[in-house]
């Protein structure tokens, strides 16, 4: 009987240090995304990105502008953990269709100081970018992009009256929390309540969430998104394109994860996107 209660105990320690473990690694990995990588963004080689200039803007924000040939320029938000460099390619294939272009670093990414917190920095950073894109010369016409984290907060300042006449979602979460459980839903509540914890010492989650402020935007919307995301199911694509105030469409890359659209479907994603922006920014 006392080697069995021993073994029990046994059992259960090596439970509980096990999920500890597990607890700590999921802290960990949930605030990474509050904690990118900081330094200079590698440039593009020459010719990927044409004639662009180096531009500060907003409270210090950094990034790269590429001058319009046919009166629309497109601003370009990365996602979480990542930089200006993320979106580059598809800023450099409608740059080859005339699109001005201006991809820059949300605060505390890349080259921008700040603090990353996914909200009013963030959002004011981006309606700076707009205000600038819409500023440049012979520019009448402003779109967007984001993917992730960067659909989010261009969901939101659209929602405030951001100044896109047109712009696209790519993995884009409809709700901060839903969408944290879903990435960290391998052991249920085991690594989901550590994971939405650590992403609330960070992070205001209970501000305004796309879903809910994505009825007042009117602009038309092309949603990107793939059968197998594993960080924001294709169901929240749907919902948001529902709730929309304006025209949507989606557009599904089989395959393609969490934002590998490009390289799943090459041109045809390129085309897309051009598509979508010359009919509703009007080709020039």
């Amino acid at each position: 009987m006392g080697r069995l209660l021993l073994l029990g105990a046994a059992v259960a320690l090596a439970l509980v240090g096990t999920g500890a473990v597990r607890l700590r690694r999921v802290w960990v990995s949930a605030l990474s995304d509050f904690s990118p990588p900081r330094g200079p963004v590698p440039r593009p080689a020459p010719g990927v990105l044409p004639a662009f200039e180096d531009v500060t803007f907003g409270a210090g924000v950094r990034g790269w502008l590429v001058p319009s040939a046919n009166g629309a320029t497109i601003v370009y938000v990365h996602g979480s953990g990542a930089n200006r460099a993320q979106l580059v390619p598809e800023a450099a294939a409608l740059a080859r269709r005339g699109y001005g272009a201006l991809v820059f670093d949300l605060p505390g990414h890349g080259e921008s100081p700040g603090r990353v917190s996914f909200g009013r920095p963030e959002r004011d950073a981006l309606r700076a970018a707009l205000a600038l894109a819409g500023r440049q010369p012979g520019v009448t016409r402003v779109g967007a992009l984001g993917f992730s984290m960067g659909a989010f907060l261009l969901t939101q300042v659209m929602a405030e009256g951001g100044a896109a006449q047109a712009f696209v979602l790519e993995g884009a979460p409809t709700d901060a929390r839903e969408q944290t459980r879903f990435e960290y839903r391998a052991w249920g509540p085991l690594t989901q309540w550590p994971a939405v914890w650590a992403t609330a010492t960070r992070m205001d989650l209970d501000e305004a969430q796309p879903q809910d402020v994505a009825p007042r935007i009117h602009a038309p919307a092309l949603l990107v998104t793939s059968d197998d995301d594993a960080a924001v199911p294709p169901e929240m694509t749907r919902r948001l394109a529902g709730v929309l105030g304006g025209p949507s469409e989606i557009y599904v890359v089989p395959g393609s994860g969490h934002g590998g659209y490009g390289a799943r479907a090459g041109d045809a994603y390129n085309a897309r996107l051009a598509a979508f922006f010359d009919a509703n920014l009007g080709k020039r």
